[in-house]
């Protein structure tokens, strides 16, 4: 799934996080979750 994901927002010009939404793969609160900068850098606890 990763990998289509990837594919699709490399032709489409959509971002991943917006492809994965709209797939319902997961949920905004999760996106919000581990795209949040302090997840991205190591320190969320």
């Amino acid at each position: 799934a990763a990998t289509a994901v990837a594919l699709e927002a490399l032709q489409s010009g959509l971002g991943v996080a917006e492809l994965v939404a709209a797939r319902g793969l997961l949920s905004p609160a999760q996106l919000d979750g581990i795209l949040s900068p302090r997840a991205l850098t190591g320190t969320a606890n």
